[in-house]
């Protein structure tokens, strides 16, 4: 799953890389952002490699290979999977509320300190080189 700070150019591109790595033994990363005279792959097939990637949509249920399983064990499996997943979203919920306090009662002595360390760096025009 992709997390917040990453756009979905980030995961595009890293499939774009993957399928290339894997099919053609190539990097392509560089095409992204301009060609190069030797180049394999110009700027023009990254892209339209991209507008493949971009059109397509991921399920958010994955299909399911072979028949549906059922029978007393695997609703339990799916009990206990599904309480396991409650206690993993209050904990990781009750954690981001924790740091974000911390972080809040911290946060003037940070900018302080960030302030304080900024005007106390010496600017490069003051270095001498020896």
């Amino acid at each position: 799953m992709a997390s917040a700070s990453r756009t979905p150019n980030d995961t595009i591109d890293e499939r774009i890389d993957t399928l290339t790595k894997a099919t053609q033994g190539l990097t392509v990363a560089c095409a992204r952002c301009h060609d190069h005279k030797f180049d394999p792959i110009p700027t023009a097939d990254y892209y339209s490699l991209h507008g493949i990637f971009s059109s397509t949509i991921e399920p958010a249920e994955k299909p399911m290979i072979g028949p549906p399983p059922s029978g007393p064990e695997y609703e339990d499996f799916k009990k206990q999977l599904a309480e396991l997943e409650r206690k993993d979203r209050e904990l990781y919920f009750d954690l981001i509320d924790d740091k974000s306090s911390s972080f809040r009662k911290r946060a003037a002595a940070y900018m302080q300190v960030a302030l304080l360390t900024r005007s106390s760096r010496p600017s490069s025009r003051s270095c001498e080189i020896n």
